[in-house]
């Protein structure tokens, strides 16, 4: 059957027009929305202790796993329906379809390609199908992802006020995996009770009715079977084994392509064969590394690190900031500091004495040395880092005896055993 010219088939989805506007209007914006959820989590994560910060990287991940999936699904959807409107419009010029006697090939070729090739109605129905089953697979896994957010959001906020007991603080990431079975084991258990024995059991009373307030619970909460219709609809007329694999493999693949790209970022490092290339670390031998000058710093995609204001020192002082990490100094401070320190006094000298005796421990636990000697005279201050609003500590170093030429700062740090970065930061500079 052939089309006749100047039409769009009468079968073709009536919301293909919809679906071209909402992928045209948004794919742009989702393929920006990647760096600015970077640069939100950077900017949160650097305002948290550990326990919050965790709670947010993997909030985190999902989220950019329903914008990544929705990006990659829409730019997939355009260039689906422009293949689509290509052979829609060759149907209208080329009404007669494809004129086998004018191609240059073999008889035998043509008998096969002829015998297996559709016509242009069917392709043009196959490409419409298939354009439109992208679109709506790729808003189904986009739902997915916000609703494992909320799952797993909601287990580690639990977990977060389970291990306010004291003893088991360290210890509430291995709570989560336990609470997500509490709160999906239910649902796991009625499905297979269901599965087996619910062609038994009524709904309205005993094992029936508790198995249908688990559903319907479920349900409300965006974990049913058709809480996500366009997956289910999809997984009712396909192989329901293949959709599965199919949405396993696709979210495991944008999750690993996140958690990669993520820990690219923290080391601050771009992919690459660089092979003879050492890793890039804060503290490696004779590395120059963006994040310890200020006027190279992508303030908010990386770790924030101790910083000066450029690799050459031109006047009598180096400024070096050593910016506060909740997740890192909490913990430390906690425990060098003394009791005045960490206790919020009463009254004006009370809280003057409680900062000099932070900054004394501030000076205890970042200790500074250039070229192998100590800075003696260290004195740090309280102050603000203009470009992400974050505290830092500053202190003013003389450096007029120094001669011309490489010399090096380290900064003490301290480390947690659960810790991978260095001991001490090494921030090469000129005079």
């Amino acid at each position: 059957m052939e089309l006749p010219a100047h039409r769009v088939p009468g079968s073709t989805t009536p919301t293909w027009e919809i679906e071209l506007l909402i992928s045209g209007v948004t794919v742009f914006a989702m393929l920006q929305l990647p760096v600015a959820l970077d640069q939100i989590y950077f900017g949160l994560e650097n305002r948290l202790d550990r326990s919050w910060a965790t709670a947010l990287l993997v909030a985190y991940f999902f989220v950019k796993g329903s914008v990544v999936v929705l990006a990659s699904t829409f730019v997939l959807h355009l260039v689906m329906r422009a293949y689509w409107i290509a052979i829609v419009g060759l149907a209208s010029v080329y009404p007669e379809g494809i004129q086998w006697d004018k191609l240059r090939v073999g008889a035998i070729q043509r008998e096969m390609e002829q015998s297996l090739a559709p016509s242009m109605h069917d392709r043009i129905a196959r490409a419409d199908d298939r354009a439109t089953l992208v679109f709506a697979m790729g808003v189904s896994l986009a739902g997915m992802f916000l609703i494992f957010t909320a799952v797993v959001a909601l287990a580690l906020a639990l977990s977060l006020l389970v291990v306010r007991v004291p003893g088991i603080d360290r210890y509430h990431l291995l709570l989560v995996p336990g609470i997500l079975l509490l709160l999906l084991a239910p649902l796991a258990i009625a499905w297979l009770v269901d599965v087996t024995t619910g062609q038994r059991l009524d709904s309205k009373r005993g094992l029936g009715r508790v198995l249908s307030a688990v559903f319907r619970t479920a349900y409300r909460g965006g974990l049913g079977r058709s809480s996500n219709p366009t997956f289910a609809v999809v997984a009712s007329h396909a192989s329901n084994v293949k959709t599965r694999l199919l949405v396993f493999l696709v979210m495991a693949s944008v999750l690993v392509g996140i958690v990669w790209s993520y820990r690219l970022d923290k080391a601050d490092r771009s992919a690459g064969n660089f092979l003879f290339v050492p890793t890039d670390s804060p503290g490696a031998l004779r590395t120059l590394r963006a994040g310890h000058y200020n006027t190279l710093r992508d303030p908010h995609n990386s770790t924030p690190l101790p910083f000066i204001e450029s690799e050459v020192v031109s006047g009598d002082y180096l400024r070096l900031a050593v910016p506060y990490r909740p997740n890192l100094h909490n913990r430390t401070l906690a425990r060098v500091c003394p009791r005045g320190a960490i206790d919020e006094p009463k009254g004006a000298r009370g809280r003057d004495r409680r900062r000099l005796e932070l900054l004394r421990c501030h000076e205890q636990i970042h200790q500074v040395s250039i070229d192998g000697r100590p800075v003696t005279d260290l004195v740090y201050d309280f102050a603000s880092d203009p470009r992400t609003d974050l505290p830092v500590i500053v202190a003013m170093i003389d450096v007029r005896g120094l001669p011309a030429g490489r010399h090096e700062l380290l900064v003490q740090r301290p480390r947690a055993k659960e810790d991978h970065e260095p001991r001490a930061y090494r921030i090469p500079f000129w005079r």
